[in-house]
């Protein structure tokens, strides 16, 4: 008897010690939870108190009540109890359809008599139905801001074309008549600053052009003007724009004869500001001596071609899409990488689209090139001929 009373025993503690165990782990499991819990918590309020819009939450029977601290700036209060009563005021506006059905989603102004700031403050409130009735939350805006920032950056936007646009043309275009009047009476390294100051105006010049063009595009107000233009004319002015920028880089810049005697129907102020991203950016990765071509071609289909060719180092495969795009990452590493808005040829894209043509990159990076000195860039652009012409033999670029 003693042998099962102490067996028993024994057995009763050991399931004891297991309950024990057990109820210890879940307590560990449970006490995990709850920072876990507690953690989310805070990092929701983190976000819910510092996002940009404002933000207001409640229910009917305001058991559920919050508003952060971005909606009660803008309703200006300063507690969540008056942000959430001005809002709350507004949901008798879910009622719309005349059937007493509260819809999901309502826009409104939120007026505010008492203030007169020239606040703009809208709310876009949805509801969503839970088992103990429907929880409000309105989104708040003011309006008024983004139309103040809009209009801060229209008028950026055209204190560009006037105060840099216009003065940089000028000084542009009287390097070139000094340039041309004087140039053979200057000595070399006094021809040499013209031509640096020249080469600079040119930069900026494409720089601001570029700015005032994405504006143009993201307004929908670019401008396409088409007539028949000659594809030696576009070289010839694009290489004639850019000669001061490549002597300034020492850098050669030519053009491959022959070149069509074709039309191509185009805006030429586009297309010099396609040539001249193009040109100028071959100019800024070829090393000093080398050459820049520039040249055209006809092919059997009536398109025709226009190219430029560098030495540089090349695009890297993984940036060959990327660098289409607007703000392009670098391509190259920090030794290689000129500086630049990435504009550029994102702009050239654009612009080429918008005429019917397409802008294609046949590249050799550094790290493919078989021989020294076999890597560089063409950057083709492909337009359609303006002209019924006579068969020609297959485009060779």
């Amino acid at each position: 008897m003693a042998v099962v009373l102490f067996t028993s025993a024994i057995v009763a503690g050991l399931q004891a010690q297991k309950r024990l165990a057990l109820l210890t782990r879940a307590f560990q499991v449970s006490e995990q939870a709850a920072k876990k819990a507690n953690d989310a918590a805070r990092q929701f309020q983190a976000v819910f108190q510092n996002v940009e819009d404002g933000i207001v939450i409640f229910d009917d029977k305001a058991s559920i009540m919050d508003a952060n601290r971005r909606a009660r700036d803008l309703l200006q209060v300063n507690n969540i109890v008056s942000a959430v009563e001005i809002v709350k005021s507004y949901t008798e506006l879910f009622k719309l359809n005349g059937r007493g059905e509260e819809s999901n989603r309502v826009s409104f102004k939120v007026e505010l008599p008492e203030i007169n700031d020239g606040r703009d403050i809208r709310c876009r409130m949805d509801m969503i139905e839970t088992v103990t009735g429907p929880v409000y939350f309105g989104v708040l805006t003011d309006v008024g801001a983004e139309e103040r920032l809009t209009n801060t950056r229209l008028r950026f936007i055209e204190s560009i074309n006037h105060e840099l646009r216009t003065p940089l043309t000028s000084l542009s275009g009287s390097l070139d008549v000094y340039l041309a009047r004087f140039g053979k009476d200057l000595n070399a390294s006094g021809k040499k600053l013209i031509e640096l100051a020249k080469g600079n105006a040119d930069r900026l010049l494409i720089l601001v052009n570029d700015i005032l063009t994405l504006h143009a595009v993201d307004q929908k107000g670019l401008s396409i003007s088409k007539k028949e233009i000659g594809a030696d004319v576009v070289l010839s002015d694009a290489v004639a724009n850019l000669r001061g920028y490549a002597d300034s880089f020492g850098v050669n810049l030519e053009i491959e004869r022959p070149v069509p005697n074709v039309n191509i129907s185009a805006d030429p102020n586009r297309m010099q500001q396609v040539m001249g991203n193009l040109i100028s950016n071959a100019i800024k990765y070829s090393p000093r001596g080398e050459t820049v071509m520039v040249g055209a071609s006809l092919s059997e289909n009536k398109t025709v071609t226009l190219w430029c060719r560098d030495k540089g180092p090349g695009i890297p495969v993984h940036s060959r899409t990327s660098i289409f795009e607007r703000f392009a990452p670098p391509a190259h590493d920090h030794e290689r990488q000129v500086t630049g808005t990435g504009l550029g040829l994102a702009i050239a894209r654009e612009l080429v689209e918008r005429q019917g043509g397409k802008l294609l990159l046949k590249t050799i990076h550094t790290s493919e090139a078989i021989d020294d000195g076999a890597s560089g860039s063409t950057f083709i652009v492909k337009m359609p001929a303006a002209t019924k012409l006579p068969r020609v033999e297959e485009e060779k670029t």
